[in-house]
């Protein structure tokens, strides 16, 4: 641990990645992949379960009424796209009020998802990108990338 309480690296993006730099270690090479089908089966089953906190509106966000599936959204928000990389299948999940911005979206399937009241500004999204029916992406900020 570094004084600031960071584990003291960081893994940068491989080149064929959104953004270049170093590869990453050989143990993360080897297990992102399924962290994120994971991850992404955890916001999928859990997003439905009956959210905790009062009822009357004023905590409707993801992060204060479901903090464990908003954590493992940040984690897939963040995550580095790398060539070859599974698109994110979130569809079907229950998102109000998720945190999106600047997420790496692009090819991500949302289809049926609920996205109300969701955060998307700078949000990057590819042509392939799945959107529950009626839902404008635009309007909510995100934007039309070919990677990433």
């Amino acid at each position: 641990m570094t004084e600031d309480g960071s584990a003291g690296f960081e893994y940068g993006l491989p080149s064929g990645a959104c953004g270049g730099g170093a590869p990453p270690p050989a143990f993360w090479a080897q297990d992102r992949a399924q962290v994120f089908e994971i991850l992404s089966a955890y916001v999928r089953t859990n997003s439905h379960r009956p959210p905790v906190g009062p009822a009357d509106g004023s905590a409707a966000t993801l992060q204060v009424r479901q903090a464990d599936v908003s954590a493992a959204i940040t984690v897939l928000a963040r995550r580095t796209v790398l060539d070859g990389d599974s698109p994110l299948d979130l569809s079907g999940s229950v998102l109000p009020g998720a945190r999106l911005g600047w997420a790496r979206l692009a090819q991500a399937d949302l289809r049926g998802a609920d996205l109300r009241g969701a955060h998307l500004t700078g949000a990057r999204v590819s042509a392939e990108t799945g959107w529950p029916p009626g839902f404008d992406w635009r309007a909510a900020g995100a934007r039309l990338v070919r990677a990433c």
